[in-house]
Formats: C-alpha cells, structure tokens, sequence
C-alpha cells in the first residue's frame, strides 16, 4: 500500500480510464487510509492542545473558574482545534488528485490488472493488511514527530535564548565603549 501510494501525486484526470480508475480507488480504501490519517491527526492535536491548555491555563484560571464549568469548554475547544488543524479534505480534492495520479500514470491495462487483483481474495486480504499496518503505523510517526519536535522546539528555545543574550550584551558593551569614549 505504501507503494502504491508513495507514486500518488499530482496530475491530470483522464476520463478514458475514469471507470476503472474510480474502482481501483475504491478497492485500494483509500478514502478509509485518509480518514485513519485524519483522526490519528486529530487525536495528537487534541494532545497537544490539552498540553497547551494545561501548561498555561492551568495556574491563570485556577480558584476563578469552576473546573466543572471549564473542562467540557476546553475540551471542545481541544476538538475543534484538531478539526481544523487535520482537515486533509479527503472529498476536497486528495481522493481526485489519487484518480488523476492513477489515470496519467497507469495504462487501462495496467488498471484492469490492478483491479483483477485487489478483487481477489489475495488483493482484498492485501488491503486489508495495508489498512492495518497503516493503523499500527501512524501513531508510531506521530510519537517520533511530536519527540523531534519536542526535542528540536528546545534547542530553537535554547539557541534564540543564546543569541538574544549575546546581542543584548553586545549593545551593552557598544552603549558603554561610545559613552567611554566621550
């Protein structure tokens, strides 16, 4: 499934092969494989954003708001967040581009293969197998990207924090040469 889906990218749509192109999207799930994406998305944005809520919130609104009154607000808040930061638009355009990619890429030849074998029990069990280690997958990526993230947010921190201070001193010391040389 992966690669099938690494040669995947932009191109036109060809009507001659709309039909069988339409089916082998179908039968390769890819509508499902995007969707699984999206809600993995979804569930490391609402981590984040709790995390977010927590880190600065936390102290600020406490003994002011009623915990039972703020926690069903900010949840909400965390659901909507992740709805707009992994929208991939799975109707919007990506299922197309997937039909567009298939018809420029693929001859009516090899599409008709491609469908003989993903409706055999082989090709189905072969879908299903990559649907699920897709399913193992993404959450092993996004706890890898949230760690370098993680990692790589600090050292940002750690280097402007640096530089901020060697500039700071800098013009300290140009501030004091000039009123020296006075």
């Amino acid at each position: 499934m992966r690669l099938l889906g690494a040669a995947l990218l932009a191109a036109t749509y060809s009507t001659a092969n709309a039909g069988p192109v339409d089916d082998v999207v179908e039968k390769l799930k890819i509508r499902d494989y995007l969707r699984a994406t999206e809600n993995e998305c979804r569930a490391a944005a609402r981590n984040h954003a709790r995390n977010q809520v927590n880190a600065a919130l936390g102290s600020a609104v406490a003994g002011r708001v009623s915990s039972e009154d703020l926690a069903p607000r900010l949840e909400k808040l965390a659901r909507t967040y992740a709805g707009e930061a992994c929208r991939l638009g799975v109707e919007d355009g990506i299922i197309q581009r997937y039909r567009a990619t298939y018809a420029k890429t693929l001859s009516g030849e090899d599409l008709e293969a491609a469908l003989e074998f993903l409706s055999s029990a082989p090709g189905r069990n072969f879908v299903r197998a990559g649907l699920a280690a897709n399913r193992e997958v993404l959450p092993m990526i996004r706890r890898r990207q949230e760690g370098q993230v993680s990692r790589a947010s600090a050292l940002f921190q750690t280097r402007l924090t640096s530089l901020l201070a060697e500039m700071s001193r800098k013009g300290t010391e140009a501030r004091q040469g000039g009123a020296k040389a006075q």
